[in-house]
């Protein structure tokens, strides 16, 4: 009896830790990861996340914990998780980590959360990477991390020395862009592109893009004269005219009207800028820059009457998800119900598009403005798209309950 006991909790033992997912390390130094590192023969992969960041806490709720992915990890690497962020609430143990996620921060760019700095045996940076994958994904990204000969920053490396091979540089080239490495895809970029043929294929508008060139450059122009074709290809409206309106912004808009309390915004001198520079969506980028500055002044009634502005006269152009974000901030923000009501009328616009994220918002506004049956009527068909897409729907779950309840979502 003794023996078939202890056999049976030799199992549930055995069960219990091949069923865990990734095993963090705890209450540890850089020095001793970077030993436990050299003496087992692994790599260090460090998850860098932030305390405000969804898709961070998605991954720990639906990756990390998955034994399939436990078990990869855990085999080949050092684990570790670095907060990159401070808040006021950290632990001691946090908080000896801050300056190191400064200094990572500066050195390698890590920019966009989660990102994952992988580091070799030496504690020297070998890899990186960038956003939430489900687990099928994310276990093919740890195997190609496990081949040494691919990393990315020894590549790198090779390229600054002079010593890439020609045929590399488009794999290097992807490889920055994948890993969301803003610094060297500035650095790269124009070498890759100069060898392009065609400019205007997915992954070159991506790198076009994320170069942030200068107005008036050549790879500037691509998007500007052909904002069409980059929709197209993109498969999204509004990719070039936003990359446009963002370059506007950096360039001069943010400097004659900022976002500042306390400081006067020259309208007059953006939209004579904005007709220098972009005369066939001057007054479009003009209404657009209001909406930015109002937003973030939190000045709401001046934010909903010019995203109406631009509902009503571009509404044929209109990007759905930017005007799920307009709706979004003032669902959250704004009490006036003069301003609720606008907003819901841009959420059942881009509402027609039957996406999950898109019908939260609307759901959640007519819920807001006392519509409550029809706000759980909406909100179950958000839940319904999401387990019919083999999403997580916890989180609108969540907000589903506290409608049936009476209780507030805001």
């Amino acid at each position: 009896m003794k023996k078939s006991l202890f056999l049976l909790f030799t199992c549930l033992l055995s069960l219990n830790l091949f069923s865990q997912g990734m095993n963090f390390e705890k209450n540890t130094t850089w020095e001793k990861v970077v030993a436990k590192a050299k003496a087992e023969n692994k790599l260090i992969f460090v998850d860098c996340y932030t305390t405000w960041c969804g898709p961070c806490k998605k991954l720990d709720a639906e990756v990390f914990p998955n034994p399939e992915v436990g078990e990869f990890f855990n085999k080949h690497f050092v684990n570790l998780k670095v907060q990159m962020d401070t808040t006021k609430n950290d632990s001691e143990y946090i908080r000896n980590w801050w300056a190191i996620g400064q200094e990572w921060h500066k050195t390698y760019g890590v920019w966009a959360y989660p990102s994952f700095l992988v580091f070799d045996s030496n504690g020297e940076i070998a890899d990186r990477g960038v956003g939430f994958a489900p687990v099928p994904q994310f276990l093919e990204k740890g195997k190609a991390l496990i081949n040494r000969d691919n990393h990315y920053y020894p590549m790198k490396k090779k390229y600054e020395e002079g010593k890439l091979v020609g045929a590399d540089l488009p794999k290097l080239a992807k490889r920055a862009l994948d890993a969301y490495d803003r610094n060297f895809i500035g650095i790269i970029g124009p070498d890759y592109l100069s060898k392009e043929s065609n400019l205007l294929t997915g992954d070159n508008i991506r790198y076009i893009i994320q170069m942030n060139p200068k107005m008036g450059t050549k790879y500037f122009n691509v998007i500007k004269d052909n904002t069409a074709k980059v929709d197209e290809v993109m498969e999204r409206k509004g990719t070039a005219e936003n990359f446009l309106f963002r370059t506007a912004q950096v360039n001069f808009i943010s400097k004659l009207a900022p976002n500042k309390a306390g400081t006067e915004a020259n309208w007059t001198a953006v939209a004579d800028s904005l007709n220098l520079y972009f005369p066939e969506f001057a007054e479009k980028y003009t209404i657009k820059a209001k909406i930015t500055r109002a937003n973030a002044l939190r000045q709401w009634p001046e934010f909903s009457a010019n995203v109406q502005t631009y509902f009503e006269k571009y509404i044929n152009e209109v990007d759905f998800m930017q005007l799920n974000s307009y709706a979004w901030s003032i669902f959250e923000n704004c009490e006036d119900e003069n301003c609720i009501n606008m907003a819901l009328g841009w959420a059942k616009h881009a509402a027609s598009k039957d996406d999950p994220m898109i019908l939260d918002t609307y759901a959640n506004l007519l819920y807001k403005l006392g519509k409550n049956s029809d706000a759980i009527t909406t909100q179950e068909k958000a839940i319904a798209i999401l387990k019919e897409k083999g999403e997580d729907p916890a989180d609108q779950q969540i907000t589903l309950e506290k409608m049936k309840k009476g209780e507030k979502t805001w």
